[in-house]
């Protein structure tokens, strides 16, 4: 069951841009109140009751807090009741009528509701002020459970919100055995009574800390409690192998498919990558977030007739298709996010998401992103534990090297008399920097390219026009490279005497970019990705100019940084060749590397700031 608390998020967005160290943190609202009971039946299905009572704290806490929602499985749940009422500074307390309690669809993309299934109930509450109180109470009967005789439920409360009075209590039937993980929550078995064991946990906390960019994922480093029946994340993966591998089934127009794609592919690891590319190309995504009734895929040849499906369809047609040429697959359950650990128990959470492992190769493929080459993921996929359900064993995928991620540019410019800047660049790829490139070109294109120039020149205060030339990003089978042809208005002063720090154009700007952000303190645990930029830079001057000085070259090395830049001239033309090599060792930083890298941005801002001169 997953229960994140995901009302937060837009608490957590809000809270990070109020983050100041000389302004007291204020959190929106504070929960006065977090009450849910299970009455757990024996075949998994339970009644949930939740009592939930918002302090309103800020004029922004009314906007986040003014509204709450009850998310339920249409299939599997039914709403029994909800109440709910404001109660407003005075005491007075305003009854929320049934018509402001609203069923809407989960929001998706065309095509989702089929794949979902889930609805909210939305409850607005009336006359909600600073100081204001939120209550509602919500009986739901989750009559159907996706895994019979089985139930799990995660909760982990996020260091962002004030935790007032949180009990979470389960009746269960004397015969289920229970697996606790619990961190900062008291409580756990009380006594058995009626045949039921009966478990209460306590929680609470008088103070809260702004939410930060770039920390991993509220169940990585929060309190929490999670309960199951599985015992480990092992045994849940089984059951999840149990309901999708039927789903997985070679039909003939399956067969037929695989073997016309393979035809003529004697390496096995041609015709994974065969399987892969067709299914990343033809198989439309649609987004819908593993959970809870979103559990079980559909039958691969569905999935084939309708040309899309979530990440399970995904992974279902792509395991029927290699078996029908003799290769073995399992799917790999895996967070899609900042989450990188599993739980101790067998829960869903923070688990979202599948891809497929072929163990043959001891190879992850995720086909839901249409702009992956075969044999790269995207970064959310890197270096997380996955649940191999096929093979009853926990796996890791790859971790994201520096030598593996790469971005490379060549910029040739030529200043004219007057200093126009005139320009071309070419960029290639490597890694999660080329899957990057070819997901925004593509989605770019859709726009004016004048438009989207603009824009690539304003991030470093630069003006003027060009244009790109590329292949088509969604060509995964294809190589990728993008060409640039470009002009600057004047960066500096030409004639006369001046200096001149080197122009980005329309390179990619990874090491300016990089010297451009600069890194607050951080105390917590952050992603961090391990990639290196190479730009070559060639700056022919005018005629009318002299060259008076250049740069001196500049070199830096810690435990995670390289970083070289070497600068040399010849008669009018300049030569700059920058090079920044990050390695981490895995894609979770703290502190340490915080401070490392605080140390290494004053060299590289120095760096970056130093200038050309000429007269």
């Amino acid at each position: 069951m997953k229960r994140f608390l995901f009302i937060l998020l837009g608490l957590l967005a809000l809270s990070s841009m109020a983050a100041s160290e000389k302004r007291p943190y204020v959190p929106p609202y504070t929960y006065d109140r977090y009450h849910i009971t299970y009455q757990v039946r024996a075949d998994g299905s339970y009644e949930s009751t939740t009592e939930v009572q918002l302090k309103i704290n800020t004029p922004q806490g009314i906007r986040l807090g003014g509204s709450q929602t009850v998310e339920y499985i249409n299939s599997q749940d039914e709403v029994l009741s909800i109440e709910a009422w404001t109660i407003q500074p005075d005491g007075t307390k305003v009854m929320v009528p049934e018509a402001s309690i609203r069923t809407q669809d989960e929001q998706a993309e065309e095509s989702a509701a089929k794949f979902s299934d889930t609805k909210i109930k939305v409850i607005i509450f009336p006359n909600v002020e600073t100081g204001s109180r939120v209550y509602y109470k919500a009986r739901v009967n989750h009559h159907s459970p996706t895994y019979v005789g089985h139930f799990h439920d995660s909760t982990a409360f996020p260091t962002s919100a004030m935790w007032g009075d949180v009990r979470l209590s389960y009746a269960f039937p004397a015969s289920m055995k229970i697996y606790e993980d619990k961190r900062g929550v008291q409580g756990g078995f009380e006594r058995t009574e009626n045949g039921f064991n009966h478990y209460s946990y306590k929680y609470s906390s008088v103070s809260a800390s702004p939410a930060q960019r770039g920390r991993v994922y509220v169940s990585d480093y929060a309190d929490h409690i999670h309960v199951s029946t599985f015992p480990d994340m092992v045994s849940i993966g089984k059951a999840y192998q149990d309901t999708a591998k039927p789903k997985a089934k070679v039909t003939e127009e399956i067969r037929s498919l695989a073997v016309k794609l393979t035809t003529g592919l004697s390496n096995e690891r041609a015709k994974v990558k065969k399987l892969y590319e067709w299914v990343a190309t033809n198989i439309r995504y649609v987004s819908v977030s593993l959970g809870d009734g979103r559990l079980i895929p559909h039958d691969a040849h569905e999935v084939l007739k309708n040309q899309y499906g979530d990440c399970k369809d995904h992974v279902v047609l792509l395991e029927a298709l290699l078996d029908a040429v003799a290769i073995p697959s399992s799917p790999a359950l895996i967070n899609l996010g900042a989450a990188y650990k599993l739980a101790k128990v067998g829960v869903i959470q923070p688990l979202n998401h599948v891809i497929t492992y072929v163990p043959s190769l001891d190879l992850y493929l995720d086909s839901t992103d249409q702009f992956s080459p075969f044999g790269l993921l995207i970064f959310e996929d890197m270096d997380k534990p996955t649940v191999l359900t096929a093979l009853g064993k926990i796996g890791r995928t790859p971790r994201m090297l520096a030598s593996e991620n790469v971005g490379q540019v060549d910029l040739k410019m030529k200043i004219d008399s007057d200093g126009v800047v005139h320009g071309t660049s070419l960029v290639n790829y490597q890694g999660v920097p080329e899957i990057e490139s070819r997901r925004i070109r593509f989605y770019e294109k859709s726009r004016s390219e004048q438009q989207v120039v603009k824009e690539l020149l304003q991030r470093f205060n630069e003006t003027g026009g060009g244009m790109m030339d590329f292949p088509e990003p969604e060509r995964i089978d294809q190589p990728y490279w993008i060409r640039a042809k470009f002009y600057l208005n004047p960066v500096t002063n030409i004639p006369g005497r001046g200096g001149m720090m080197v122009p980005v154009g329309m390179g990619p700007g990874g090491i300016a970019w990089a010297g451009a952000d600069d890194p607050l303190e951080k105390d917590f645990a952050f992603t961090c990705k391990s990639q290196t930029h190479r730009e070559s830079y060639t700056i022919e001057f005018p005629a009318n100019v002299v060259i008076d000085g250049i740069p001196k070259a500049t070199s830096y090395r810690d435990e995670a940084v390289t970083y070289s830049s070497t600068y040399s001239v010849k008669g009018r033309v300049v030569k700059v060749n920058r090079r920044l090599a990050i390695q981490y060792k895995e894609s979770v930083c703290g502190p340490d590397e915080n401070r490392s890298w605080r140390a290494f941005h004053k060299v590289l801002q120095k760096d970056l700031r130093s200038q050309i001169f000429y007269r």
